[in-house]
């Protein structure tokens, strides 16, 4: 919490503020902020309104969905930066995403959603970059749907393909805990609800390319040899819907971003924040600047970066 704006300031407050232990003086505070002077004369005006909390920016990038094994490719993730002021010592967890299996048969294959990056404090989210959907299978004598991009307000609804009749894919979901991107279907996607995008229904199929890791794990994607396959929806903070089929499989739809502007944890303040529809290609990527220097958190495994303002 901030210093008083005027009146009376105690060294006591000042101490508890810059966690300085006993015994306490001006001079242990010498550019404590960038307003407060280096050296020379300080005085108990220098510190109104001043904080311990310091500038931090936190910019996630979802992994992006599995291509179908041809030219088609899984939709990017989305961007997310987020700006503010936090108190040393917060932690942060850091949900790195993976990007969504490939199918392995560009004609019947369609690919796996990409997860979805985040930034938590405790079981807060604050920042969320959606995972790019699953490309559908080319199909016979048709053609894919994209896998739609990581970074609707809320999870993308599933690819359509107009090739022998129309295959809707389903509706993302609501959010209720990290939105799943919905799986790929055999027939026509079905409306999503809860915490993921809407399953495929005859569902009938010859495997899967699975989903990547995440805040919101990616649905999977479908191999079908009777006709092709289409892809999982991104996972975000609302799961994107599943992909739908007809002779040409349809790309699942991306998964939501997120950030979070008000009702933040003690001692966090927001200040400003961009979201954007897609933006990576690969696996997700988190980076935390803090104070102008930048740390780049890559995926390595399915688990959670613990850093540490």
């Amino acid at each position: 919490m901030a210093l008083p704006q005027s009146g009376k300031i105690s060294l006591k407050e000042i101490a508890d503020e810059f966690t300085d232990n006993a015994p306490h003086s001006l001079s242990e505070f010498y550019s404590a902020t960038s307003a407060i002077p280096a050296s020379g004369i300080i005085d108990f005006d220098d510190f109104y309104g001043q904080s311990s909390a310091i500038p931090v920016t936190l910019t996630v990038y979802g992994a992006s969905g599995g291509s179908n094994g041809g030219n088609d490719a899984g939709g990017p993730g989305g961007t997310v930066t987020w700006s503010g002021l936090m108190v040393p010592g917060t932690v942060l967890t850091l949900y790195v995403a993976k990007i969504g299996t490939s199918g392995n048969n560009q004609t019947r294959a369609g690919g796996g959603g990409g997860g979805a990056s985040a930034v938590l404090i405790g079981s807060t989210p604050i920042a969320v970059g959606g995972g790019g959907a699953g490309a559908g299978a080319d199909g016979l004598g048709g053609s894919a749907t994209f896998g739609g991009a990581g970074g609707a307000d809320t999870g993308q609804t599933g690819g359509t393909n107009s090739h022998v009749g129309t295959a809707y894919g389903g509706t993302g979901g609501q959010q209720t805990a990290p939105g799943t991107g919905g799986s790929g279907s055999r027939g026509t996607g079905n409306p999503g609800s809860g915490r993921n995008g809407g399953n495929g229904i005859f569902s009938g199929n010859n495997g899967t390319f699975a989903g990547g890791w995440g805040y919101g794990t990616g649905g999977n994607g479908y191999l079908d040899y009777n006709d092709g396959g289409s892809g999982g929806g991104g996972g975000g903070y609302f799961g994107g819907g599943a992909g739908g089929r007809n002779a040409s499989g349809a790309g699942g739809g991306g998964g939501s971003n997120y950030v979070r502007t008000s009702s933040l944890p003690t001692g966090i303040t927001y200040t400003t924040s961009t979201t954007l529809r897609g933006g990576r290609i690969g696996n997700g990527q988190i980076i935390v600047t803090v104070n102008g220097v930048s740390t780049t958190y890559n995926y390595v495994s399915n688990g959670t970066i613990s850093r540490t303002i």
